[in-house]
C-alpha cells in the first residue's frame, strides 16, 4: 500500500499536554489519532510554613514542568511537536509585580489561612447572593477571603500587585509573553460573574482591588505562539508553535469523560477527592 508523503507527515506531528497538578506535573505527547506516545511526571512540594498554610513555589513548578517535557521529548524529536495545551489545578492564588514575578509564594487550594475572614463575610455574601452569581459558596479555596487576609496582613503587596493570576496563567505569560486568564481557570477564583462572563466588580471590591488587577478573560482554545526564552532553551521546543491556554483541571475531566450532562458525575481521587456534576445555573 502505498503511503502518501502527506500522510506520513502528518502521522509524525505530536501534541504536547502540560497538566500542572498540585503535587506533580504530568505531561503527555499525542500523535493526532490520539493515542499517547510518551508520559513523564514530575514532583514539586507544598511547604506549611505556619499551620493552615500551602504554599508553593512557582519556580519549582516550573522546573518540574521542565523536567517532564524534556523526559517526553528525550526519544521523540521537538521540531515534531506542532501544538502545546495546558489544564491546571483550581483555586491558586498568586501575586505578580510588573515583572510578572511573585511577590509572594504561590497559595494553592489547601492553604485555609483566611478561616477568620471567611466568618466575617458570611452575612454580606449571603445578603448580596453572590453564590447566584458566582456559582460558588464561601470558602477558603476562593479569592475573595484570601485577598482580604492579603489586604490584613500585608497590604504593600495587594497594594502594588500588577495582576493577581492563578498558577497556569503566570506560566503561559511567561512562555508567550502575553497574559490572559480562560473563563474556565477564572471561574475558579469564585471572581467571575457567571452569566455576564466578566470579573464581577461588587465581588472584587470587598476586596479592595481592582478589576484592572485580574487578567483579561479568553476562551480555553485561545492561542498565542511560544516565544524564544528560557522555556525554548530549556526544552528544545521551536518557537512559534500555538499554546493553547485550556483550563480547569476539574472541568476538563468531565470533558474527556463525556460527562457534562444534568444528572451525569466524574468523581476525581487525587491529591483531593472531587465530586463534579454539571448544571445549567447555579
Amino acid at each position: 500500500m502505498l503511503i502518501r508523503e502527506s500522510e506520513l507527515m502528518s502521522s509524525q506531528e505530536l501534541i504536547l499536554t502540560i497538566d500542572i497538578g498540585t503535587s506533580s506535573c504530568k505531561v503527555c505527547l499525542f500523535d493526532l489519532s490520539g493515542a499517547i506516545r510518551a508520559t513523564a511526571k514530575s514532583e514539586y512540594p507544598t511547604l506549611s510554613p505556619q499551620p493552615s498554610f500551602a504554599e508553593q513555589d512557582v519556580s519549582a513548578i516550573y522546573s518540574g514542568i521542565v523536567q517532564s517535557v524534556k523526559a517526553v521529548l528525550s526519544k521523540h524529536s521537538p521540531s515534531r511537536v506542532i501544538a502545546l495545551a495546558c489544564d491546571t489545578m483550581l483555586h491558586s492564588t498568586l501575586l505578580l509585580d510588573e515583572e510578572g514575578d511573585p511577590l509572594y509564594p504561590l497559595l494553592n487550594w489547601m492553604d485555609t489561612r483566611c478561616q477568620d475572614e471567611l466568618k466575617s463575610l458570611n452575612q454580606e455574601y449571603q445578603e448580596k447572593r453572590f453564590y447566584f452569581r458566582n456559582g460558588v459558596p464561601l470558602h477558603t479555596i476562593y479569592n475573595l477571603p484570601r485577598l482580604i487576609w492579603f489586604r490584613k496582613h500585608y497590604p504593600s503587596f495587594l497594594q502594588s500587585a500588577w495582576k493577581i493570576v492563578t498558577i497556569k496563567d503566570w506560566f503561559l505569560g511567561k512562555i508567550t509573553g502575553e497574559w490572559y486568564c480562560d473563563y474556565s481557570t477564572a471561574s475558579g477564583t469564585g471572581l467571575l460573574n457567571l452569566f455576564d462572563r466578566r470579573w464581577d466588580e461588587e465581588l472584587v471590591s470587598c476586596a479592595q482591588v481592582s478589576t484592572k488587577q485580574f487578567l483579561p478573560l479568553c476562551e480555553p482554545d485561545h492561542h498565542f505562539p511560544l516565544q524564544v526564552g528560557p522555556f525554548t532553551h530549556d526544552t528544545g521546543l521551536l518557537p512559534g508553535i500555538p499554546v493553547v491556554w485550556g483550563g480547569g483541571d476539574g472541568p476538563f475531566a468531565n470533558l474527556g469523560e463525556g460527562m457534562f450532562h444534568q444528572r451525569e458525575m466524574v468523581i476525581t481521587v487525587g491529591s483531593s477527592g472531587a465530586v463534579r456534576m454539571c448544571d445549567h445555573q447555579p
